[in-house]
């Protein structure tokens, strides 16, 4: 295998890897261990670009829930690969 095929494999697999746990569900996830129902959660690309921070990710979801009180809040989930998901409010 010539070095430019194997240097594609690897940044193709790099990538793959990467962007895995950067969905809605884990989105989804991290808000519910926080002790939160009743969740909604969208794709936001503005929260993405706007609030998460350089290190948080490009991945976003505004989601509003209810929290452990039973009061509905809002907030959002910024997510990066291989760096997990960080809760917002």
């Amino acid at each position: 295998m010539d070095t430019k095929r194997l240097a594609r494999s690897f940044t193709l697999v790099a990538a793959t890897l990467g962007l895995t746990g950067c969905t809605q569900d884990s989105a989804d996830n991290a808000v519910r261990s926080h002790g939160f129902t009743d969740i909604t959660t969208e794709h936001s690309f503005v929260t993405g670009m706007l609030k998460c921070g350089e290190r948080e990710g490009f991945f976003s979801y505004d989601f509003t829930a209810k929290n452990p009180k039973g009061q509905m809040v809002s907030g959002y989930v910024c997510q990066g690969p291989l760096k997990g998901s960080t809760v917002r409010f």
